[in-house]
């Protein structure tokens, strides 16, 4: 027997439940959708349909075998990282090509995490020489990490409230609080400080009370990770992005090329903290060991759909916000959008570590999905098959990403016999979509500021003798 392609693990058939939950499933999306064509009653059909493929790729997991459902997740993870990397190059027109660095980044944290999760699990809270220093270090990376990035985002959105109290109309805000439009170098510094200070205080109290090592033993590891990876994973971004992001076209593109290498090969060579070689074996789930294989694969084909639908929607809402005109407006001339008032380097930072962050995201559902990862999973290839998706989806549509990643993940995972040629498929394909589509697959629309523009000049030129 074949174990790739087992029976499905749901009997439609003969499960009263599910035709029950199916029902009421029915039941409410027709009443949701009620609800939303009382308000827009032009858009039923389209609502319609996509509120009933979303039904229908929700009930679809039950229906499938494992290998299937496995493809399923695979596809996912690349839409995730493909939606990460579409706000760098699609939104922005950064060339980042060392993408997988963040990637990997957060599949190892995760890896970590866990690690110190399952020696204290074995220790019973009684820990002893390299062990006893392996998960401490573990819990007060966590708790930094997670303390810190609280801190400096609770001071970075006051800092920003401030400043949108100067430059209102009131003469009082004017005249209280004269603070510049970004925070100066000094008091960035002085904020990373407050941050560092606070989390170790907040370390050293859940020590003395004893309450880090019981926190981190009876909280899910993937959850843990999960946070963790994706602050760590942002930070990165956002330190790298710092001293290259003044860097533009084939330049930026060179560094953090290098950027990605050089996080390989860290991997490969610090043994004692990563493995080496050998990588990470073991890491656990999303749901407990003591779980169905069932039902573990089903949570985790839910968890990465769900995480890339919410990538899916935040990049949408970012797209129409003022932070993506901004990154519009830097991708079509940095110098153009820099004189009408666009901070090139904090929007670049901005979309750095936003884009980094969902890379963490999928890193952590790559290893949970995994259960062992090595070095050579973090490879160039991976950021170029992302980039290939991208760009044969459309740059800048996420349901170009969606489609590039169906057709350049997917569809080899079904037909293996032309995973060999992957590469060679995947540049063929890309200078195929050059000449044939050079904006992808499913290209973005073009938004509304845009139409208008353009309607303002056909009209100014008419009026013209």
């Amino acid at each position: 027997t074949n174990t790739y392609f087992i029976a499905p693990p749901t009997q439609p058939a003969g499960s009263a439940l599910l035709c029950v939950l199916t029902i009421i499933a029915v039941a409410v999306v027709l009443a949701v959708q009620n609800g939303f064509a009382l308000r827009r009653a032009d858009r039923f059909e389209s609502q319609f349909a996509g509120t009933v493929s979303l039904g229908v790729l929700a009930l679809m997991p039950m229906y499938l075998s494992q290998y299937q459902n496995d493809v399923m997740t695979l596809v996912g993870i690349n839409i995730l990282l493909g939606l990460g990397l579409n706000i760098v190059v699609g939104y922005t027109g950064l060339l980042n090509l060392g993408y997988v660095a963040f990637f990997a980044l957060g599949a190892y944290t995760y890896a970590f995490l866990s690690s110190n999760q399952r020696l204290l699990d074995s220790a019973e809270l009684k820990f002893e020489g390299n062990d006893a220093m392996v998960i401490q270090l573990g819990m007060w990376i966590v708790t930094t990490v997670i303390v810190a990035s609280l801190v400096i985002a609770g001071g970075l959105y006051v800092w920003r409230r401030a400043q949108m109290a100067r430059s209102s109309s009131m003469p009082s805000s004017r005249s209280l609080l004269n603070l510049p439009p970004y925070p100066s170098k000094t008091i960035t510094w002085l904020l990373t400080g407050l941050a560092v200070g606070t989390s170790l205080i907040v370390a050293l109290i859940l020590k003395a009370v004893g309450a880090d090592e019981a926190v981190f033993k009876h909280t899910s590891p993937f959850l843990i990770g999960l946070l963790v990876g994706t602050i760590v994973s942002g930070i990165a971004g956002i330190l790298l992005g710092i001293p290259v992001l003044r860097l533009r076209g084939d330049y930026l593109a060179i560094v953090t090329l290098g950027f990605g290498e050089i996080i390989r090969l860290l991997f490969n060579n610090l043994r004692d903290l990563t493995g080496g070689p050998q990588g990470v074996l073991g890491i656990p789930r999303p749901l407990p060991d003591d779980a169905s294989g069932t039902a573990t694969y089903l949570a985790l084909v839910y968890l990465v759909f769900l995480g890339a639908g919410l990538v899916a929607f935040l990049s949408a809402r970012l797209q129409n916000s003022r932070t993506g005109r901004a990154w519009s407006a830097m991708r079509s001339d940095e110098d153009i959008a820099q004189s009408m008032g666009v901070n090139l380097v904090q929007s670049k930072l901005t979309a750095f570590a936003i884009g980094t962050a969902f890379a963490g995201i999928g890193g952590v559902l790559f290893a949970a999905r995994q259960r062992n990862i090595f070095p050579a999973d973090f490879r160039l290839d991976v950021s170029i098959e992302v980039l290939s998706l991208v760009i044969i989806g459309g740059m800048g549509s996420i349901p170009g990403v969606i489609m590039g990643a169906v057709v350049l993940i997917g569809i080899p995972e079904v037909l293996r016999e032309l995973s060999t040629y992957r590469i060679l498929v995947f540049g063929a394909l890309l200078v195929a979509m050059v000449i044939i589509r050079p904006k992808g697959l499913l290209p973005a629309p073009v938004t509304q500021l845009q139409d208008r523009a353009r309607a303002l000049v056909h009209r100014s030129e008419e009026s013209q003798p």
